[in-house]
């Protein structure tokens, strides 16, 4: 389980390398899914366990996970990514929404799915370049994520450019 996180975190390392070094300041910031995610509905919740390293869907159905990530005010986006692991017995596709921005300002949506075969975890990716044309993501993260059972999220990152 350690290659596939280490592989995932070089996935996004590697993501930062293309930035133009000279014109911005990159950095990545990650965080553990129990500070930062929660059940959509108090019913999802009753299926939800926050454990300290993961948020897990322990019920017998599906559930919605909601997860914001931080960042510095103004500092673009151009890779964003949720960890996921699937401690179930059968392959599971997890569905996950990330959506770019505030509820106020137009948000917008970029659905994605990922198989994760049992018993393995990695990453579910969106970047600024395949995703958004080209066009860095505004300042704020989230992502709607459909767990199935014994699947759960680690931790979500993200690579941020400060236009200087």
């Amino acid at each position: 389980m350690k290659s596939s996180i280490h592989a995932g975190l070089t996935t996004l390392v590697v993501a930062m390398a293309v930035i133009p070094m000279a014109d911005v300041s990159a950095e990545q910031y990650q965080q553990n899914a129990t500070g930062v995610c929660q059940g959509n509905l108090p019913a999802s919740d009753t299926n939800i366990r926050k454990r300290p390293t993961a948020v897990r869907n322990e019920g017998t159905g599906n559930s919605f996970v909601n997860c914001s990530t931080m960042n510095l005010f103004d500092n673009e986006v151009t890779t964003a990514g949720i960890y996921v692991n699937n401690a179930g017995a059968t392959p599971a596709t997890i569905s996950c929404t990330m959506v770019n921005g505030r509820q106020s300002f137009a948000p917008a949506f970029f659905p994605k799915s990922a198989e994760f075969p049992a018993g393995t975890s990695g990453f579910i990716i969106w970047t600024a370049a395949g995703d958004n044309g080209g066009v860095n993501f505004q300042d704020l993260i989230n992502f709607s994520c459909l767990l199935l059972p014994q699947t759960d999220i680690e931790f979500t990152a993200i690579v941020t450019v400060d236009p200087l």
